[in-house]
């Protein structure tokens, strides 16, 4: 689904989110809509779009084309991260907008790539957090895929940088404990980086342990 459709439609129109949600659904969440890509029910998606004079079939004009190319950008990206390409992994990030990503796993492969970039380059540390926090706190609050485990790992490089070894241990060890009671299931899974990025978690926590 490309949102920029719905988005640019309604500031062409010059709707505020207040006038266009009035008597279908409450601003905070047109608002979750536009800016985090959280669809609401077909339902109130269907009378968004038509007082826009959109159909929601509209909003899949070229989001397929959009999203295979953020995929490969994001999986050329990462393949440079894991082999510590890291002058190419920064080229790879910064031709990628993340405002542009309306797919919710390609989301957090961004920012899960973006924040271990940081914590392993010795770059801003705030930025590394706010990455691992958008994927543990938004994106996947019910901690149910890798990218959260990839957040940990990329949280235990973060405490470990300033210095509080316990609290880098504790989201190692969290991960240590993933793996164990999942690996089976995990290296069976299907997906170009799904092995590598096990084999990524394994080798990050060793280099820091």
């Amino acid at each position: 689904m490309d949102i920029n459709i719905f988005i640019e439609r309604r500031k062409s129109l010059k709707i505020s989110q207040v006038k266009l949600c009035k008597d279908i659904c409450t601003q905070s969440t047109l608002s979750k809509f536009e800016n985090n890509g959280r669809i609401p029910s077909l339902t109130i998606l269907s009378k968004l779009c038509e007082r826009l004079g959109l159909s929601v079939d509209d909003l899949y004009r070229n989001s397929i084309a959009t999203t295979t190319h953020m995929k490969s950008l994001l999986n050329k990206t990462e393949s440079e991260l894991m082999m510590e390409n890291y002058s190419n992994t920064f080229k790879g990030l910064s031709e990628i907008n993340a405002d542009e990503i309306h797919n919710n796993a390609l989301k957090m492969q961004y920012y899960y790539q973006r924040g271990l970039y940081e914590a392993l380059t010795n770059g801003k540390l705030e930025n590394a957090f706010y990455c691992f926090a958008r994927i543990l706190n938004d994106l996947d609050e019910k901690h149910q895929t890798i990218y959260t485990h990839l957040s940990y790992v990329g949280l235990g490089v973060f405490y470990f940088r300033l210095g509080m070894i316990d609290e880098a241990s504790f989201f190692f060890e969290k991960v240590w404990n993933y793996i164990d009671l999942h690996k089976d299931e995990t290296y069976q899974k299907n997906g170009i980086n799904v092995y590598l990025r096990i084999l990524t978690i394994i080798f990050i926590q060793r280099s820091f342990i």
